[in-house]
């Protein structure tokens, strides 16, 4: 039998709303389950969220992609990666920032498909973000 929780409240449209109310594709996972899983970074998400790929490139630098979309051109510093990945609503440009471990998360959220209207350009195939306590 699976174990019912409480609401989990997620900002993926930048206002708060319950996951179950959320008109998106969203994954989210709450510091339980992070430390559970003992996710702390990001490359451990694999496998955890549908469609999420998280692979390391010949340099220090993360290639991340949702549903088959992501940074393919990690050795072109000035290209536009197609998946995005936010801390406390702050766009993390650098592809090199990836590599930091997972502290104090309250949760992280993963959406899945276009995010362009509400998070830019650089959200075709998704956007990650890491919510802070």
């Amino acid at each position: 039998m699976a174990e019912q929780t409480g609401d989990i409240v997620v900002t993926a449209e930048k206002r708060q709303t319950t996951l179950q109310k959320a008109p998106l594709a969203i994954t989210a996972l709450t510091a339980d389950t992070l430390k559970q899983s003992n996710i702390t970074q990001l490359i451990d998400m694999n496998g955890f969220v549908p469609g999420l790929t998280v692979a390391n490139s010949g340099s220090f630098v993360r290639v991340v992609s949702i549903r088959g979309i992501g940074y393919e051109a990690t050795d072109n510093l000035s290209a536009q990666p197609g998946t995005s990945f936010h801390i406390d609503g702050v766009y993390i440009v650098s592809p090199y920032a990836l590599q930091q471990d997972f502290l104090d998360l309250q949760r992280v959220e993963v959406l899945r498909g276009p995010q362009g209207t509400v998070f830019g350009q650089s959200a075709t195939g998704g956007i990650v973000i890491a919510v802070t306590v």
